[in-house]
Order: structure tokens, then sequence, then C-alpha cells
């Protein structure tokens, strides 16, 4: 080095060189100085030795600074201090200990200043344990406890996050300060016990001794904000102004950002116009109170008012408006925001950046926001988040999965905010093991909090395992709402709905009130089940913990009740909301769809467009389906166009629900031109042309797709061939009916469910194959319904096999006779049903007397009545079977025999039969138990709209 005029610099000369190095981070000058201070005897020194290692430690460069320490021969405490604040200064806590342990070797006697140099690089390392020894070194009165060395443990320790020893070492103190007094509330809020800090805010001002300062305040607003204590942050606002503290520019921001996060914005507004000079940390308060409370166009006029006035804005001011501009997708304006970042060469800064990947992300726009993210010099973990969030929200959850290896590859460690993201990647994905594999980094690294437990649950749910989501909610002692609501929506996303229900039972018993998201996922599951009551109870449930006005719980309602086919109480829930939206409107509108009431359906439709709603694209698809029903073809042709002006034609879910719409309503080139524009021709497609022309009765052309179907590539399924087949029956083609039937596999008569079962049944009776039929009905591995059994025992009696009859009926004895009364054989006149309404009356009033003279009947309902003769019933009786059966037919009760000589006599056409012999009630009737009956009598039935009387007769 050289030196003007030959004079060498002193002591002084070289502190202040050294300083003004470690200032500047000018490490090469730094060295410089070094090699110079090596060649005089300033380096003897204890303050340039310690400058030097403070410059080398304040350069970055922890290794140089150990280096000159080991130079040196270390008999001064105050080097050993130095060094360990070096070690501090880049919290380097193990390193620090070590030292202090070598120290402690070379029996140097440490000072106040070591042990807060000490703690000093333990709070920065966040390491308790070692906090723990540095704490019992202090407690073995190496050095006094005063309030420095006191307020210093208790900062390590909330820093570290422990804030039991905190209290504790606070509460052995036996002098406190202000500073004191002030860690130990900051601890309590920064940690997220608002509460505990307020009552110790409390304590402080009960002390007499101690009155609270300006940082004090500070604390005890923020603890108000932590916690949403409005009453309480008023209340320390007066004493703000009792004490004329209120213009401190400090307590300004925090009154106003008090104000906000308790909800109170207009406060926090008048707050804001009081302040005498509106700086940008002003400004910056007002503008992040908008954001938080989602009045985000507020925020975005504030910050044009901030640039008339003429303020320029920070960091801070640009983060806020960007969360603004992503709060309200306000794409445009973001951009104008981007290029001012970029024209002050700024954008490389990590919370900027992070704002913009943020915005970009919540704009849908994630590809600009990945730029912005390249672009980082050092990407943190926050930005790490908003671009893998990003990925996510759009569902490109492989690309978010790849940048969360990337991440563990570059050293960054995770939080709790990556886990969510990850893990709802995973479930969107289904991917059990990448949920295994984070869950397991999660347990690891010690994030096992409430929300990602909620998270688990809901991953392994999703990924159908629903033991795993189990083990993971039993884990914890204390289950959240949260928790309970992730894993009863599990088990409904699973198709387990009964359990769903009694875990919601287990809920209340363990005294946890249900929330919004719970209701939700509760009432999906007897909406599965069609367990009306139960989904009632959960109505009446919601109504008194006041969740009546909400309305997408108000929408789940109207679903429930009306999957359950509870369309009255459903649309009492419809009519009742407040607000009605496109899926409450929705939500009726399939019900009635559901429940086949097509009319009602499209009504509602007319309603909910006047009212200026427009439907989503599921409630087109069930409106499609309502037209079908009714056969509304311009109506269907209008949602059609709706559909293509939203671009909705070109989904083959979309596409297929026209097909089948056109089809119903008998326009089969307008189905066949839908289905030729389509893409992708499923099965769905070809089922609902071969479905429409056998609802027209044109065979050839069913029989045409069905082939078509099949050169295709594809198999028919049960629906294929129910369809076709009752197409055949109604062309009489029995040999083609009984050649598909033949064709029909094991798996295809698995898959049928009991309405194509019965129309099979019946096409097949139509056609004459009776022993099929019958073969077919009996082979049900569960009991038919009484609709199958009517159409047997129709076409028995059109083919006039009447033994094979009694037969069926015997089988059977389980059919309501409200279904059997239906039957389509017996319709007659509006004439001829007056005239037997006439008889049955007199019938009825001739019954009162206990006596029949003349005459008897057998009569069901007024609409189902035909004559025959004595000779016809006596014809009857002779018939193969008829002796048989009907001796094995006694003891039985009412409910029975009415079943039972129901479906008999009406596949014998002896329904309201009138004959000419004398006849008397049967005194087994009268005592209204049960009745005998042998092959001599012959019961009768007569079955009318208001009520049943039975009676014997003599044949």
């Amino acid at each position: 080095m050289q030196y003007e005029n030959g004079i060498s610099p002193d002591k002084v000369s070289f502190l202040c060189i050294l300083k003004t190095c470690c200032c500047l981070k000018a490490i090469q000058q730094g060295n410089l100085v070094f090699k110079q201070l090596i060649e005089t005897d300033h380096i003897r020194s204890a303050p340039i030795q310690s400058s030097l290692i403070l410059m080398y430690a304040k350069c970055d460069s922890l290794d140089d600074a150990r280096r000159v320490f080991d130079i040196f021969p270390r008999c001064d405490v105050v080097l050993w201090g130095t060094m360990l604040a070096a070690y501090a200064h880049h919290g380097d806590g193990a390193a620090a200990l070590d030292l202090y342990t070598k120290m402690y070797e070379q029996n140097i006697q440490p000072d106040k200043v070591t042990f807060l140099c000490l703690l000093k690089a333990v709070n920065t390392s966040k390491n308790s344990n070692l906090g723990r020894l540095v704490h019992n070194e202090i407690m073995n009165g190496v050095v006094e406890l005063d309030a420095v060395l006191g307020s210093t443990l208790v900062d390590m320790y909330a820093k570290c996050g422990d804030m039991e020893d905190a209290q504790a070492t606070f509460d052995d103190m036996p002098h406190r300060n202000a500073v004191t007094w002030n860690v130990m509330i900051l601890g309590y809020v920064q940690h997220g016990h608002g509460y505990m800090a307020l009552q110790l805010f409390s304590k402080m001002q009960y002390d007499n001794t101690m009155k609270p300062e300006k940082v004090t305040f500070v604390c005890a607003l923020k603890a108000c904000a932590c916690i949403g204590a409005a009453i309480e942050g008023r209340m320390l606002h007066d004493q703000i102004i009792r004490r004329s503290l209120e213009e401190e520019d400090l307590l300004e921001n925090t009154i106003i950002d008090m104000y906000a996060k308790c909800g109170m914005v207009d406060e926090a507004a008048n707050v804001f116009s009081r302040v005498y000079k509106q700086e940008v940390v002003s400004w910056n308060s007002l503008m992040g109170a908008y954001t938080q409370q989602g009045q985000a166009l507020e925020a975005l006029k504030l910050f044009q008012s901030m640039q008339i006035v003429g303020v320029l804005p920070d960091t801070v001011t640009f983060s806020s408006i960007l969360k603004a501009c992503a709060t309200t997708e306000l794409l445009e304006f973001g951009q104008l925001i981007h290029d001012w970042i970029v024209q002050l060469s700024i954008e490389a800064d990590v919370v900027i950046g992070s704002a913009l990947i943020d915005m970009y992300c919540k704009c849908r726009h994630v590809n600009e926001g990945h730029k912005v993210f390249e672009k980082l010099h050092s990407a943190n973990v926050v930005s790490w988040n908003a671009v893998i969030s990003g990925y996510v929200q759009i569902q490109h959850d492989h690309k978010a999965l790849e940048l969360f290896q990337q991440m563990l590859h570059r050293g960054v460690d995770p939080n709790d905010v990556t886990y969510s993201s990850i893990l709802k990647a995973c479930s969107n994905l289904s991917n059990l093991e990448a949920a295994r594999v984070a869950h397991d980094r999660v347990v690891r690294g010690g994030l096992e909090d409430a929300i990602l437990v909620c998270a688990l649950v809901d991953t392994y749910a999703k990924c159908g395992s629903i033991r795993e989501a189990h083990w993971v909610f039993n884990r914890t002692s204390n289950h959240s709402t949260a928790a309970w609501a992730a894993l009863i929506g599990g088990h409904v996303q699973n198709n387990k709905a009964l359990c769903a229900l009694e875990l919601f039972e287990r809920m209340e018993e363990e005294d946890i009130k249900p929330d919004k998201v719970t209701f939700l996922s509760a009432l999906k599951a007897p909406t599965m089940l069609g367990a009306i009551n139960e989904g009632m109870l959960l109505h009446d449930r919601l109504l008194r913990d006041g969740y009546g006005s909400d309305v997408a719980l108000g929408n789940t309602l109207v679903d429930m009740y009306a999957k359950c086919g509870r369309l009255d109480d459903a649309c009492r829930v419809f009519d009742r909301l407040t607000i009605k939206d496109v899926v409450s409107w929705g939500a009726l509108i399939t019900g009635y769809t559901q429940q086949d009431n097509g009319f009602a359906a499209l009504e509602l439709y007319q309603r909910m467009e006047t009212e200026g709603n427009n439907p989503e694209s599921a409630t087109l698809l069930s409106l499609l389906k309502a037209c079908g029903t009714v056969g509304a073809f311009e109506q269907g042709k209008i949602v059609h166009e709706k559909l293509v002006r939203q671009a909705f034609d070109d989904d083959s879910v979309v596409g297929n629900a026209l097909v089948d719409m056109y089809a119903k309503c008998g326009r089969m080139r307008d189905a066949i031109e839908v289905m030729e524009r389509l893409f992708h021709k499923d099965r769905i497609s070809w089922n609902a042309l071969i479905s429409g022309y056998a609802m027209q009765g044109n065979f050839d052309c069913a029989l045409l797709y069905l082939r078509d179907m099949q050169q295709h590539g594809l198999e028919p399924d049960s629906y294929s061939y129910t369809s076709i087949i009752d197409a055949c029956s109604h062309a009489g083609d029995s040999h083609t009916c009984l050649a598909l039937l033949r064709g029909m596999t094991k798996q295809h008569f698995m898959n049928l469910n009991l309405e194509e079962f019965n129309c099979i049944v019946d096409a097949l009776g139509r056609s004459g194959l009776l022993d099929n039929a019958k073969e077919l009905l009996q082979s049900l591995p569960c009991p038919p319904e009484d609709i199958g059994w009517m159409s047997l025992l129709t076409s028995f009696r059109t083919h006039g096999s009447l033994f094979v009859a009694v037969q069926s009926a015997h089988c059977d004895e389980d059919i309501e006779p409200d279904n059997m009364c239906m039957s389509k054989g017996y319709r007659m006149s509006s004439q001829e049903t007056t005239h037997v309404q006439a008889r049955v009356k007199r019938l009825e009033k001739a019954l009162t007397k206990s006596q029949l003279n003349g005459n008897g009947y057998v009569g069901i309902t007024s609409k189902f009545v035909k004559r025959w003769s004595v000779s016809q019933i006596c014809t009857i009786k002779k018939q193969p079977g008829f002796q048989k059966h009907m001796p094995n037919i006694v003891n039985m009760d009412l409910g029975k025999h009415v079943n039972l000589f129901m479906r008999l006599f009406s596949s014998m056409r002896l329904i309201g039969s009138r004959f000419s012999r004398p006849s008397k009630l049967c005194t087994e009737h009268r005592k209204g138990s049960k009745f005998g009956l042998n092959r001599k009598n012959v019961c009768y039935l007569i079955y009318s709209e208001i009520k049943c009387i039975l009676f014997c007769n003599q044949i």
C-alpha cells in the first residue's frame, strides 16, 4: 500500500478503514488492509483483531473470519465474543456453541456480551435445545441474570416457538424492563396467541412500576389484529389518543392495519384521512386493508389517488396492488403495473416477482407467471408456491409435481402451503404413491398441522384409500371441524354414504359443531341413499345452526329433496331462497327432469330466463332430457342453439344428449345430423339412434344401426339389446327377437336394470315367446317388480295359456294390488265406465245389508270391469291345473289373498264377472281375520276406489 508524504496510518485510521470496508462489503480492500496490518504492530491490538473478524463476517466470508481468529493468541474475552457475534450474524448456532465449549476449555471467563452473542446465534438458528444449554450456563451463576440478558432469553425461546419456556423464564426474572414485556407480548402475537398477548398487556398495565410504551402498543394492536378483537382494538386506540401518541407514524399505520384486519375498513379510512403526513407506509396500510377485505376495486382507486398526489410506490405498494389485480382478475391493469416494474428494473426482486407470479396465475396466465419466475435471481419458497399453485389451478398437475421436484433439487425447503398444493395435485391425478411420498416428507419435516391433516385426509379419500384417510385422521387427538368435514366428504366421494352419516353422528356426539362445508358434504349422503328422513334431520339441524339463508346449502337441499322424489319440499326450499343463482335453478330443473316431469322443468326454465339467469351446461343437458321426455322438439331446438352459442355442442356428452332428444322427439334426420358431426361416437350415441327408431316402430332401421355400431368396433350393451328386442316385438318378428335374446351374453343380463328387464319380458310376451319370458322373469336374483308379472300375465291372457297363468300367479304372492289394477288390458269406453260405476255403487249398497240377492259381482275399480257368464266360469274350472293349485291356497290373510287373486283373476278375464247363482257373505270375513278356502269355494274380490269387500260364492 502506498502512502502520500510517507505518513503511515495509525490504529484509529485502520479501525476507520476496516469499518468502511465492513459497511461497503469491500472484501478485496479489506484483504489489502489485512496484509498491511500484518506488517505493523497494530495487528496485536484487540480492537484491530475484532474489527478484522467482524469485517470478514459482514462480507459473508465466515471462513476468513475464523482463519483470522485462529491466527491470534486467544486470551481476550472480547475476541471470543466477536467470533461468537460473527457466528450469530450467520445463524450458525452449533458452531457458536462449539466455540463457547473451546472457550470454556481454555478457562476464558465469559461475560454478558459473550452470552448475548451466543443467544443471538441460537435465535437465528431457532434451536431451542442449544438455547437451553446456554440458559443452564447462565443459571449456574457465570453471569448475573439482569433485565437485558433475561429479555434476550425470553426472545430466544419465543423465536424458537417454545412459549412455555419463554413464559417460565419471564415469570422467574427478578427484574423486568419494558423490553422484557414487549418481547413476551410480541412472542405470543407472532405465534398466533392473541388472547394471551392481550392478557399479558393488561397485566402490564396493572403493574404500577411499568407503563406501556409505543412499541408495547404496537404489539398489543397486532394482537387485536391477529384475533379480530375489534372492541379491544378500539379501546387501545382510545388509550393512544389520551396519551397523545396517535401522531406517531408507526402507531398510525398499525392502527390502520388493526382496523382493516378486524373488518372495520371505514374506521381504517378515517384514521388514514387524519394522518398529517401521508407517507407511502400509510398508503400501503390502507391499500392492504382494502385488499384483505376483498375490496380490490377500492384498493385500485386508492392507488390511482396515490399517484395523483405524487407519492412514489415501493415494494409493498406493488405487492398490494398486484394482489388486488389477482383478486379481481384484472389482467390488463396487472400488465400495466408489470410494465412499470420493468421500467424501474425491480422485476427480479423476490417479493415483487412472487406477487407478479401470483397475479398471472390467478388470472389463469400461468405461462406468463412462469416467465417471471425464471427471471428471479433467487426464488424463495413464496415464489415456488405461487407458480406450483398456478399450475394446480389450471389442472396441469404433472407440471406442478415436476416443479416440486426441481424445488427440492435446488435446496428450497417446502412449507405447508407447498404441500397443500402438491396434495391437491395428487388428488386431481389420483396418484396415491405421490401422495404417500408427500405425506412422508410432511411428517419428517414436522409440518403435520391441522390444515395439512385436512389436506391429507382429503387426498387419500380422493385417491380411493379411505383406510389411510382414517389413519391420518385418528393420529390427531383434537379433531377440527375441517378434519371431520374432509373425512365425511371422503366417504361420500367413495360411495360410502352410510358411513358418512355415521361419522356425522359421531361428530355431534363429540360436541363438534358442524360448519357449512360439513353440511355440504353430509347432505350428499342422504341424496345418494335416497334417505329422505336423514336428509330432513340434517335440514332441521342446519336451520337451528343459522345456515338457513346460505345459498350453497339451499342449492344442495333443493338437489337432495329433488333426487329423493320430494319435489314439493324442493320447491318449498327453492322459493325461500333469498338469492337464486344458476345452480339453484339448475338443481330444481334437474329434479323435475329426473322425476320425468318434463313440462314442469320447461316451465321453470322459462321462469329462469324471464328473471335474467343464463343456465349452465349441466342445466341445458337436463332440459334436453326434459324435451325428449315430453316430445318438445321446438323447445329442444332452442336449447340446441343456446349450446351452439356457448360452444358446448362439440362436447361428446352434449352431443349424445342432443341425439337422444331429437330421437325421442321423432326427428331422426336431426338426430343423425348431430351424430355425424360428433368427433367421438361412443356406445351412447348409437344407442340413442337405435332407441329412437325402436320407439317409432322402425325395426329395420334400428337393426341397421345396431349392425353399424358393431362395424365401428362397439359391442352392443344391455340397453342396445333392450331397444332392438322391443322394436322386434312390435314388428311381430319373433324369430329375430329370439335370435337377439340368444345373442345376449351373461354379462348383458347381469347389467340389465329392472326397467330394461321388464321391457324384454314384455317384448317376448308380445312375440308369443311365453316360455322364454317366464324363464327370464324367474331368473331374476331379486323379486321382480309387479309390472313384469303383469306384462307376462297379459301375454298369457292374449295367447290363451290359462294354465301357465295360474302357475305364474301362484309363484309370487307379493305383488301390490294397486299396481295390478293398472293393467292396460281392461280399458273401457267412457259410456261403459259410467254404467259400471253405477252398478258398483248399487252393489256396495246391497252389501251393507249383509246379504246378496240375485246376481253377484266381482270388481276392481270402475275402469276395469267385464261381464262373464256362468258357463264360461264353469269352463275355467275344468282347465288343467285349476283343481291342482286351488286346494293349496288355504289360511291366507287378507293382504296375501288380495295379491294372489287379483293376479289370478285378471289373467283369467274374471275381473268384474257377473253370474246367476245364490250367494252369501263369508262368515270368516265378517270376523275380520283369516278365512279358509277349498276347491268347492272360490273367493271373489270387489276392490273399489273406496274400500275392499270380500265375499264367497258357491259354484
